[in-house]
């Protein structure tokens, strides 16, 4: 006896709606946990951005009092007043927890050091600040859109950024510009006794410009010179290259750096090209 064709496509299809109906609870739930995620990933970088705002704005007040006396209430109050300034999830931001004490910028000790500490050569007085959008913070916990299928309404979120002030000892890869100055250059064109420090200006209020040349045509304090950095190497491609990454390794105080002479009038291009993206790259060669 032959099957009949009609009724085996009818028991297909029923499978294909039971098939669907078991798994469509699964795709709806993955569905929303992605888009809740997504959201909660948006208001955590908004939250990562106001703190570090605020804990930059309270640096700021310790650059300027740093070297006569720390005025840590005041560096707390900015930053308490900067996190009012900024929004999370659409909403103003109300409050957050700023500390005030030292960072081991070695890292040697974690965290912060809080107040009162006696500092060490490697402690930087330093804010922390903490945002969040919790219970009782901010208009409380981030509100879900459809996880709520699973009884998830909410999710707290935060955030924590430090801002110190500080001379570093070393810079890591990518972080030096390759040019050189004299200490007597430095001092001529950058005033370092104002507060906060800053370059001197002509008397018409403009900043200085430094000139790029040779020892053999202007005074040492004058110009600063080209340099490849640790490497023992020359050339305008490998001053270029510098322009653009950056130094490839780690430069420490005290490291011998390798200076090249000459104005290498190129090397200004690649200097614009990699400062000011948004000139035309066509106009400078």
């Amino acid at each position: 006896m032959q099957p009949n064709p009609a009724s085996s496509c009818k028991h297909q299809r029923g499978a294909v709606t039971l098939l669907l109906a078991l798994t469509l609870p699964v795709l709806l739930g993955l569905a929303a946990l992605a888009i809740d995620l997504s959201h909660l990933h948006g208001v955590r970088n908004e939250l990562q951005n106001d703190a570090d705002a605020a804990a930059l704005a309270g640096a700021l007040v310790l650059y300027k009092t740093t070297g006569s006396h720390d005025d840590w209430e005041a560096a707390a109050s900015q930053a308490q007043a900067a996190i009012a300034l900024n929004h999370a999830d659409g909403q103003a931001m109300v409050s957050g927890h700023v500390d005030t004490g030292y960072w081991d910028m070695g890292q040697v000790v974690q965290g912060l050091q809080a107040l009162p500490t006696a500092p060490t050569q490697q402690d930087a007085p330093a804010l922390q600040v903490r945002v969040s959008k919790s219970q009782g913070e901010n208009h409380g916990p981030v509100q879900t859109f459809l996880t709520g299928i699973w009884h998830i309404f909410s999710r707290p979120v935060s955030a924590t950024a430090v801002a110190g002030v500080a001379s570093p000892g070393r810079v890591y890869s990518g972080g030096v510009f390759p040019f050189a100055i004299s200490e007597c250059l430095y001092q001529k064109y950058w005033d370092s006794s104002s507060s906060p420090a800053g370059p001197r200006k002509d008397a018409k209020g403009n900043a200085l410009v430094l000139r790029v040349g040779s020892l053999y045509a202007y005074d040492a304090c004058d110009s600063g010179e080209w340099t490849s950095l640790a490497a023992k190497a020359s050339g305008v491609n490998v001053i270029a290259q510098l322009i653009r990454d950056g130094s490839p390794t780690t430069l420490s105080l005290d490291d011998e750096i390798w200076v090249q002479t000459g104005v290498k009038s190129a090397c200004l291009k690649w200097f614009k090209i990699a400062v000011l993206p948004a000139i035309d790259r066509a106009n400078l060669w």
